[in-house]
């Protein structure tokens, strides 16, 4: 159940998803740790199919990482995250968690709050991950240990932890308005990428130009975003058996056509409908116009000239260095 190698991939995921070498130290806490490697495990084997992900494991298993060194720094009989999941070490828990997020006494709020939220809720995750593995291996002590720690984390986290930091979190949401873009604003970004897409559309039809490719391969996705108002997340990770698949006019009962109006009807000779994946594994619908369509078959068409991997599952695929990642829709360029 609990595989080193599978905790070694996590530790790998976690050094690969670094940004920077500055918290190399954190992950060098973690190395040989059985505790952090079992919740890297257990997030893998729940999200590890799904690679955009990847950086969620590593920044969880991070946060860890930090709260271990800062654990380590209050109290240096400290070793590994197990140290700490006993009742006796629950304030010192507190303590760490506080100075970790820069706990400020006198306004009773936090520089960090949602840091605070975070460790709590993996606490939680490493004691029932400790309370699991006893059970299996018939450890009754580390099991009533494990326990005894969870308990005071659902009596007593929330007193001394998570309602400042919720109240800190409100309080910074204050006082601040929400930018809107303006009706005009929208028709001069959907204009110009209307006018875009026309131009790029000619110039791939018979021959591949790799930087126009790309243009196009964003501007599609940002259309499409805009068109269905949906995540940018959602619809950049749009896969290719999911268009392939797509439903369209011919799918829709004769009955049911007739009764449409006869804007639907033409809404429905004109669109087709792309179920995706959504947020919470909700599914999620995504309408193509026809000049969706024509661009999505551009990109399909010169696809491999543009370098997109083979095993790349995505329609807006990253076409560099043999990537298996998705177009980001929210990426600067």
């Amino acid at each position: 159940m609990f595989m080193q190698t599978s905790s070694q991939k996590e530790i790998k995921i976690a050094r690969n998803n670094s940004e920077t070498d500055s918290l190399d130290s954190e992950m060098d806490s973690l190395d040989g740790q059985s505790m952090s490697s079992q919740v890297g495990e257990k997030l893998y084997q729940k999200h590890g199919h799904l690679t955009h992900l990847y950086s969620h494991i590593s920044q969880k298993m991070r946060e860890l990482g930090r709260f271990l060194i800062c654990s380590k720094a209050q109290d240096l009989s400290i070793y590994c995250l197990n140290d700490i999941l006993r009742a006796e070490k629950f304030p010192l828990a507190v303590q760490s968690t506080k100075a970790l997020c820069e706990f400020n006494e006198v306004t009773n709020s936090y520089k960090n709050p949602s840091l605070a939220l975070k460790i709590g809720h993996l606490l939680k995750k490493c004691a029932k991950v400790a309370k699991s593995e006893a059970l299996i291996i018939g450890d009754l002590d580390q099991g009533t240990r494990a326990n005894k720690f969870l308990t005071l984390c659902n009596d007593e986290w929330e007193d001394e932890i998570s309602s400042c930091a919720l109240q800190t979190l409100t309080k910074n949401k204050m006082n601040k308005g929400s930018l809107l873009p303006l009706s005009e604003d929208i028709m001069r970004l959907k204009n110009f990428l209307d006018k875009k897409t026309e131009s790029l559309l000619e110039t791939l039809c018979d021959h591949f130009n790799k930087a126009e490719w790309d243009l196009l391969n964003q501007m599609t996705l940002a259309q499409i975003v805009m068109f269905n108002r949906r995540r940018g997340g959602e619809t950049q990770r749009m896969q290719v058996d999911s268009y392939t698949s797509r439903m369209v006019n011919k799918d829709c009962p004769q009955e049911v056509y007739e009764a449409l109006s006869a804007t639907e009807r033409i809404l429905v000779n004109t669109m087709v409908r792309v179920e995706i994946r959504g947020k919470m594994v909700r599914t999620v619908p995504v309408l193509l116009t026809e000049k969706s369509q024509s661009c999505l078959e551009v990109l399909f068409k010169w696809r491999n000239e543009a370098g997109v991997a083979k095993d790349n599952v995505y329609v807006f695929a990253k076409p560099n260095y043999g990537s298996l990642e998705a177009l980001r829709s929210t990426e600067k360029r």
